[in-house]
């Protein structure tokens, strides 16, 4: 039995969608919230990126900097920060107006708003920052 790998040339690449992006800020409206996580998705869509894949390039950089042995790909170094800059940018948008704004905003892909909050609310208290407010 010949068990060699084919190419199907035929075939489409397969590309892989992201799990759907989910922002939280405590104190934000439903519509806060979509115009934050609409700001981020521009920031990603802009990158040529999508969400998923800024996360796994900042995950893999948190990997490299606590000892990972792993390389980055250009696109991956390119992107990395991307995440980070993106939740600061949709707590920028959530938060216009606000007399103490949010630093960043939550973040979290395939999850329920619920789930984030209830993370959210758990880093508040081990961070021991205040809360953001109107």
């Amino acid at each position: 039995m010949n068990m060699q790998s084919r190419e199907f040339r035929d075939e489409p690449r397969r590309r892989y969608t992201s799990p759907p992006l989910t922002v939280y800020v405590h104190g934000a409206t439903k519509e806060e919230l979509a115009k934050g996580k609409a700001a981020a998705e521009a920031m990603f869509a802009g990158a040529g990126c999508t969400p998923y894949e800024a996360a796994l390039a900042f995950w893999k950089l948190e990997g490299i900097e606590f000892g990972g042995a792993e390389k980055m790909t250009e696109k991956e170094d390119r992107i990395a920060i991307l995440w980070l800059k993106a939740a600061d940018r949709a707590a920028e948008v959530i938060c216009e107006g606000w007399r103490r704004p949010a630093d960043s905003a939550e973040f979290g892909l395939g999850v329920s708003v619920k789930e984030l909050r209830r993370v959210y609310h758990k880093h508040i208290q081990d961070r021991g920052f205040p809360l953001p407010e109107r």
